[in-house]
């Protein structure tokens, strides 16, 4: 796995401790009575079998008898051959995230609630309702990633073979201003912010990272944002209520999405959730009920 030998105290005392478990092996040997007529233990060793084979060429002629047992009798060994990193050994950390820690976003200066959403990934599950249903864009043509940059905002996949990438700095006039004066909107011409990112135009670094289900587990609804017609109305609801309990401290922050799936497993959550929000009061109907339900959830947990 890593490409050459190593050494590490602990890895080798981890290994040491699971051999140990083998010392004390036998080989019995047994007559047809049933009656043990020799006992051999089974020769174990924990260095590299190397080693073995030139410690049993090294043996006199006095040690022959020694040689051939060890010879003969299998040897058990075993080895490491991969070591990989288990990501969830480091996840109960995150519980212990407070809110000035999750509001302080990287990259963007932010309210508190979308920063909380950035940080659990539920702002980029919201983007893609919005996708869907303003643009009546296929979910199985939106993917999410992770870029640590914060600087593409939209990668488009034309069928001629041509990706289009909207690139601009983690300013949020920019976005708003293109969207309020559309062309006419001339970045260099507001005052405040005139040639900020002069020396930083382009990044040199431009990384691209698949969501991890395990550190955002929320990517996992994105494949059934559509199942129901009002899922959208109740996911909104109950996020607003987590990550406001979740400000005032009344609950941790792993807890924003776990409590999310706990509530979507409620028997009666596919009532509302058939409905079609077709007027107003129906979603101020399903709201209501999410709003109590999330609360619910909230003190049972306490």
């Amino acid at each position: 796995m890593f490409g050459t030998y190593f050494y590490h105290k602990r890895v080798r005392s981890a290994v040491s401790v699971f051999g140990s478990l083998f010392n004390n092996l036998y080989v019995l040997r047994k007559n047809s009575a049933g009656e043990t007529i020799s006992q051999v233990k089974v020769p174990l060793s924990y260095a590299p079998k190397r080693n073995f084979i030139a410690r049993l060429e090294s043996m006199n002629s006095g040690e022959q008898a020694e040689r051939r047992v060890a010879i003969k009798l299998p040897r058990m060994s075993f080895e490491i051959t991969s070591i990989t990193y288990d990501e969830t050994r480091q996840l109960n950390k995150m519980n212990n995230i407070k809110p000035s820690q999750a509001v302080n976003h990287p990259k963007w200066k932010m309210g508190k609630k979308i920063s909380i959403d950035s940080a659990t990934l539920m702002n980029k599950i919201f983007e893609v309702i919005e996708a869907n249903k303003l643009f009546a864009i296929d979910l199985r043509k939106i993917e999410i990633l992770i870029h640590p940059q914060s600087l593409v905002h939209a990668i488009v996949k034309l069928k001629n073979g041509l990706n289009i990438f909207l690139y601009f700095e983690t300013d949020m006039s920019i976005p708003i201003g293109n969207e309020i004066f559309e062309n006419k909107f001339e970045f260099k011409k507001i005052k405040n912010i005139k040639n900020k990112f002069k020396k930083n135009e382009y990044s040199n670094n431009l990384n691209f990272f698949k969501v991890n289900k395990i550190k955002f587990p929320a990517i996992k609804l994105k494949p059934i944002l559509n199942k129901y017609h009002s899922l959208p109305i109740i996911l909104n609801a109950a996020n607003e209520i987590f990550v406001d309990q979740f400000l005032k401290k009344n609950m941790s922050f792993c807890s924003i999405i776990d409590y999310l799936f706990y509530l979507l497993k409620d028997p009666k959550m596919r009532k509302y959730a058939i409905k079609k929000p077709s007027n107003l009061k129906t979603i101020l109907s399903i709201d209501k009920w999410t709003r109590n339900k999330a609360i619910k959830i909230i003190n049972k947990n306490k």
